[in-house]
């Protein structure tokens, strides 16, 4: 058994000749084993995501990647001192890099479209002094309405001056678990992230419930 502090997950876009781009490590926080929010920066020492990042770039190195690789980490605590292990990779793009749509000034998906062109690659974090998050809204948010309409935001959602993109996925069933879409937000601080995702959850189901009505 492992002491799990928080898991991270670091994105790299590869060329072999155009270069190599490590994007930022991110945090990632699950509910019942499913992604549910992704912050950048994550709430780690710079230490830690500096490794991240370079163990990442081994990996996609050693693996000879053409494209993109994303490596998932558990941050453990072992006799009190973090430490990083390799959970998985997965030679695509990720749920967690969607938050790159907003937090970077090329996105994960913008990267994977030049590479695979031959395109130069770069990008860059679009403010240091922002903390961002990607909140996937899952179908059990959907599914405690008597009549879903899976084209639904709510009207406080799109309004919320904190929300930079709200994209719903098309999909035609709600399960619980099922990620319907995602809503990427800007803020302060990762504690007026939090509080406003809770929100945004609480009249997600308000209103969703008075349209069905």
């Amino acid at each position: 058994m492992l002491t799990l502090q928080t898991e991270l997950s670091v994105i790299v876009a590869r060329h072999p000749e155009n270069g190599t781009v490590t994007l930022p490590a991110v945090e990632n926080i699950h509910a019942n084993g499913i992604l549910e929010t992704t912050l950048y920066p994550p709430r780690v020492s710079k230490e830690l995501t500096a490794e991240a990042e370079q163990i990442a770039l081994s990996i996609a190195q050693a693996l000879d990647i053409y494209g993109m690789l994303c490596v998932e980490f558990f941050l453990v605590k072992h006799n009190e001192q973090p430490f990083l292990l390799v959970n998985e990779i997965a030679p695509r793009p990720h749920n967690s890099g969607h938050i790159t749509r907003c937090s970077l000034t090329r996105s994960q998906f913008d990267l994977l479209a030049q590479t695979l062109m031959d395109m130069p690659i770069s990008t860059e974090p679009i403010s240091e002094h922002i903390q961002w998050a990607m909140w996937n809204t899952l179908g059990d948010l959907w599914r405690l309405t008597s009549r879903p309409d899976y084209t639904f935001w709510p009207k406080s959602l799109l309004s919320d001056s904190h929300v930079c993109e709200a994209m719903l996925y098309g999909k035609t069933e709600a399960r619980t678990g099922r990620k319907m879409g995602h809503v990427i937000l800007k803020h302060d601080s990762p504690e007026c992230l939090f509080q406003t995702i809770d929100a945004l959850k609480n009249t997600f189901n308000l209103e969703s419930r008075n349209q069905n009505q």
